[in-house]
This record gives C-alpha cells, structure tokens and sequence, in this order.
C-alpha cells in the first residue's frame, strides 16, 4: 500500500511540473468496485483496498494523452472462489480455496473524441497502453497447499466511459489485457484438489471503475 501511494504521489507531482499553467488539467481519482464487491466490501485496508489517480496532459499538443496508475490488493473469499460463475478457470473441488489477488497497472491513455456528449451526459471509448504487475496467490487450507504466480506484464485496456455532470463516471466494461514477459512459475498448478487451468502467457480481468472528475 505504501509503494502504491508513493508512485502515485510521484506521477502526479510529475505531470504538475510539465502542466502548461494557462491550461486547466483534468484529475480522476476513484476505486475499482468488481473486485472489492466479490468479497462485500468487507476488511477493507491497506492489505484489502483498490484505488486509482489518473490525469489528461495539460499541454495542448499532448490533450488526447494521459496516464492512470492502478492499484488493486484483495482478499479472494472461499465464497467467491467457490463460484463457478464469477471464477472461471479453476477445475475440481474449490471448497477449500481461499486467496489474494494484487494487481499493480501504469497506464498511457489516449481520448479520443467523445461517443455522446449531450447536456450532462457524455460516453467515451478510452484505450490504454501500459505495463503491469500482477500476483495471484491462492491456497488449500485443508491440504496446506499453496500456488503463488508473479507475473510481469505489457499490454493495456479498453474503457467505456460514462460520465454525468463532468465529474462523476462509471467505466464499465474495463477489460485489462496483459502478456506475461516473466513470471516465477508456470500458472497451471494443482492446489489441494484444486486444478488452476488459466492461461500461461496472458492476463485479463474484467473491472468496473467508479470515480471522479475534476479540472484545476
């Protein structure tokens, strides 16, 4: 949690220092909820939390770009990970699973020209180049076993953006894909009675992005 304050901190400072001051910037802020809500927003902390800070360059040659940096750290429930409709990719008996999931994302952002943007309504399509961290742990607490992946990742996202008022937006969906450059182990392991059949050179979540807009 302290690292992902700390770089936030310092991009932020970053872009103020390159700001064009005769030019108003854009500041986003929020949280993912998907991930949170699996687990009914329970224990929230520094070791269970999402969180993301994000700005559009402020220069006029640069307007269409900006960066996001996201940071995701959650508890994976037994309950969640015993649904096969919310968790894919886990084959055999999940009843003694339990896990945490850390996603750590920086992101350069391109915005294109607005879908809709009628009276207090816009909706905006926003991919995402970036590069990424990501660590799936999971264990069987009955056979005491554990599979624990660290993974590094280039890749981006793809956002569809809605925003009321110019200040308060919903991105969903928010796909997030990843190739893996490096990682620790093979992501295929068998975990208790648990199978982990998940692909070996890709990541991809599925988010919803909750935040808001503001210009200075």
């Amino acid at each position: 949690m302290k690292a992902s304050v700390y770089i936030a901190i310092t991009l932020l400072f970053s872009a103020q220092v390159y700001a064009d001051n005769s030019y108003s910037g854009v500041l986003e802020i929020g949280y993912e909820h998907a991930e949170l809500e699996q687990n009914d927003y329970r224990d929230l902390g520094s070791s269970n939390y999402t969180f993301f800070i994000g700005q559009q360059f402020t220069k006029r040659d640069f307007e269409n770009w900006g960066w996001r940096f996201l940071s995701i750290q959650v508890d994976l429930s037994n309950e969640h990970l015993r649904d096969t409709k919310a968790v894919c990719c886990i084959n055999g008996n999940r009843e003694n699973l339990i896990g945490e999931l850390n996603i750590q994302r920086l992101y350069l952002d391109y915005y294109l020209s607005p879908l809709i943007n009628i009276n207090n309504f816009r909706l905006e399509f926003i991919p995402s180049f970036g590069i990424g961290y990501t660590n799936l742990y999971l264990k069987d607490t009955k056979a005491n076993e554990e599979h624990d992946v660290k993974a590094y990742t280039i890749g981006g996202a793809l956002r569809l953006k809605f925003t009321l008022y110019d200040h308060f937006f919903i991105e969903m969906p928010n796909i997030d894909l990843g190739v893996i450059v490096k990682k620790n182990t093979d992501i295929n392991a068998t975990v208790g009675e648990a199978t982990i059949d998940r692909p070996e050179y890709f990541t991809f979540f599925l988010l919803t992005t909750i935040g808001y807009r503001m210009t200075f």
